[in-house]
């Protein structure tokens, strides 16, 4: 009979403390959620009544960015077929110098493979983007798997957080959104860097940005490079700016490349970072019917060591979602002439 209470009660505790664990795990998870959706929720809570810098004149843009933003100036033109490989883009305007519609944020569902040491290993993630003058900033969720695993299978894979929200950088990496593993939250400048710079070089995926009537991006012409042009912006809430340089292609006009020196945590593990060459590519620009313009729906990035690239990332944007404000006349004629 005492065998059996001592049976009775092994197996109690075992459930309670199961029941404690599983409890906590579930906890932990919620906090992840939360923590992420009040990210997003930063960048939603912007009462926009303008732009924030004085805006550039479409007659100080290089050409070639000219002929890039005369695809997308008015968001009202289709292309005449569904191959992207044989429509100019720059004969798909109306109005060089205004747009009438804008992009104020974007969903992206995203798909791929991210390199961690010398291994490509699948991701799936959700990323939202705000295209605010007033408060620009994004949230990248990453579930990355140590191997291929089942659908909805959650362990042992990694929830990863890249975002520039609030104006703050943060990373953050947990296991299975339980355990965390490495976390940046602080307001570092290097951090915020970083961050920025991923924003601006992600631009061409909410192209209305890059207008000059929006008041985020300045470009400035590159010397001698007619076929390249210098974009930078500066954090509302610090006056931060970051540049990259962007390289067109010379028969549709599209961005193909966009590189620039980026912080880079230095391999001698002090924790320390440094400013590093790196570089990201734009491919199959897809037509997307709700905001009448081209994306890129893959993209690769990785750091130049040496002359030679190490690409750490390779995406697939499978599905792209768009909230799109159309001005009013009254709007558009204040911004001509700011």
């Amino acid at each position: 009979m005492k065998t059996l209470h001592s049976i009775l009660a092994l197996t109690s505790a075992a459930v309670l403390s199961l029941t404690l664990s599983f409890e906590w795990c579930k906890q932990r998870q919620r906090s992840w959620d939360a923590r992420m959706q009040t990210l997003r929720m930063h960048l939603l809570e912007s009462d926009e009544n303008g732009c924030c810098t004085q805006l550039q004149s479409w007659e100080e843009l290089p050409r070639i960015v000219q002929r890039f933003l005369d695809g997308i100036a008015t968001l009202s033109t289709s292309p005449s077929r569904e191959d992207d490989s044989t429509v100019d883009s720059s004969n798909m305007s109306c109005s060089s110098s205004s747009i009438t519609s804008k992009i104020r944020s974007l969903t992206i569902q995203q798909e791929g493979f991210f390199s961690l040491q010398n291994a490509w290993l699948p991701f799936t993630a959700y990323q939202f983007v705000s295209a605010l003058a007033r408060k620009p900033g994004f949230v990248w969720e990453a579930r990355i798997a140590p191997k291929a695993l089942p659908r909805g299978f959650q362990w042992p894979r990694v929830r990863v957080c890249d975002a520039w929200s609030n104006g703050r950088g943060h990373l953050e990496a947990s296991l299975a959104g339980i355990i965390t593993v490495a976390s940046m939250t602080e307001p570092d400048e290097v951090l915020l860097q970083g961050e920025m710079l991923r924003w601006l070089a992600e631009a061409p995926l909410i192209p209305t940005v890059l207008h000059p009537s929006t008041g985020i991006v300045f470009w400035h012409t590159v010397p001698n490079e007619p076929l390249q042009a210098m974009l930078s912006m500066k954090d509302p809430y610090t006056s931060l700016q970051v540049s990259l340089t962007a390289t067109f292609d010379e028969k549709l006009g599209r961005m193909t490349t966009i590189q620039g020196l980026r912080p880079k945590a230095c391999a001698n593990g002090s924790g320390s970072f440094e400013l590093a060459p790196w570089i990201g590519h734009f491919y199959n620009y897809t037509w997307q019917e709700s905001v009448h313009f081209f994306v890129p729906t893959h993209m690769e990035c990785g750091w130049i060591v040496d002359g030679i690239e190490e690409l750490y990332f390779k995406g697939d944007n499978v599905e792209l979602n768009y909230n799109v404000e159309t001005l009013r006349l009254e709007q558009i004629n204040s911004r001509q002439s700011q």
